[in-house]
Parts: structure tokens; sequence; C-alpha cells
């Protein structure tokens, strides 16, 4: 089946609204300011998670906790630039994918599941090039973990403009993933 999603007029923006649910946060994306992601919702139950079991690594202890969470940040930007996107929306915490989708829904493009919100956002002229540089560009300089919460400050670039970001991790199913980019 072949899928026709409208092109946003204001790629920019929707770049930085993408940028904000799959806590890359882009820095300098100018123009209007991008939709807020939606607030971390509260740990989903056992039954609203094992619909898609994620996978990939786990460890635990705080070491261990934050090797894996630099792992899961480094595997997510990787399936980004691969256009992985089944592997991309398993290492995202379930509210950060109902951001993604909402946000678009927002904007008149209709999908209804992270995998469509990464093939409209893609679609996107200019969009591609601008996550492919902050993907390659990540360097993590240093990850906190809080008990099922983790930080990861981190620079990348983007427009010529190397910013210092940080993003947030939260255990599921005790696997970390991928929270919304609180700005």
């Amino acid at each position: 089946m072949t899928r026709t999603f409208r092109v946003l007029a204001a790629p920019r923006v929707l770049a930085c609204a993408l940028a904000a649910g799959i806590a890359l946060a882009l820095a300098g994306c100018g123009g209007e300011a991008p939709p807020q992601a939606p607030a971390p919702a509260p740990a989903p139950s056992a039954a609203a998670t094992t619909a898609a079991a994620p996978t990939g690594p786990s460890a635990t202890g705080a070491a261990g906790d934050q090797d894996v969470v630099r792992t899961t940040v480094t595997e997510y930007n990787a399936s980004l630039l691969a256009r992985d996107f089944p592997k991309a929306c398993t290492l995202n915490a379930p509210e950060t994918n109902e951001g993604l989708i909402n946000t678009l829904k927002a904007r008149g493009v209709q999908v209804t599941s992270c995998v469509e919100a990464f093939q409209a956002i893609f679609a996107v002229p200019g969009t591609p090039e601008t996550i492919d540089e902050i993907a390659r560009t990540t360097k993590i300089s240093a990850v906190r973990v809080e008990g099922d919460q983790a930080f990861v400050t981190f620079t990348a670039s983007t427009q010529g403009q190397t910013k210092t970001n940080v993003a947030g991790l939260r255990k599921v199913d005790g696997q970390w993933r991928m929270l919304p980019v609180q700005q």
C-alpha cells in the first residue's frame, strides 16, 4: 500500500517538533517555537507495555545502567541514520511515541503509529539531513541515573552550531527508553 503524507509548509518547525518528540533537542532551529512535547506520563501498566515489548540492552547497577543508557542513545541515533523506524520506535518510551503521533496529528498529518510518524517526518524536505547531522554529531558527555530515570548531557550540531542538550530516559519493563525532550 502506498501512503501519501501531506508536506508541511514549515519543515524546520516540523524538524524541531520531531526533535522534541524523539529526545534530540535541535539547537538553533529558529522560526516559530516548536510545540511542547507532552510531559512524561506515569509509568504505564504492564498490560500497556507488553503489547510492544521492547528489545535491546539491559543491565542493573548504577555503572551498568550508565553504560546501557549510553548504548540506548547510540542505538537510537544509529536506527535513525539507518531509517530503521521500527527499531527507533522500540527505543522510545510509550509516551514519546504518543507525543510524535499527537504532534503530527495537531499539524494535520494523519498517522496511526510511530513508524508512520517517522515516515511522515522524514518525508519533509530537509528534515532527514537535519536529523542525520544531529545523530552523527551527538557526543555524550555525562550520564546521570536516578532510580528509573536517566539524564544524558550531550552536544550535537545542526546548521553550523554545536549546542549542549539534555535528554531523558526512563526504564520501561527493565529497558531504558527515550523520553520526550522538555524544553
